[in-house]
């Protein structure tokens, strides 16, 4: 089974994580799993980092959604 069970955490923050791994979507689809209904989920990136790396960030960029990323 899963190490944390689902609806685990009030609140998931992530620094510096979701611009640099190689599967952001399964990574956000386990932050939602552990989050409670209601949480807060925060993240931190560095710009730039991700196309440093050689991936895409536009699908999570707030410059790409003409504001703040939800």
């Amino acid at each position: 089974g899963d190490a944390v069970p689902d609806n685990s955490f009030d609140a998931v923050v992530a620094t510096l994580t979701f611009c640099s791994v190689a599967d952001a979507c399964a990574g956000l689809q386990e932050v939602r799993r552990v989050l409670k209904p209601g949480g807060d989920f925060r993240f931190l990136g560095l710009p730039g980092i991700a196309e440093a790396s050689g991936l895409d960030s536009s699908r999570w960029s707030s410059q790409s959604q003409g504001g703040a990323a939800a």
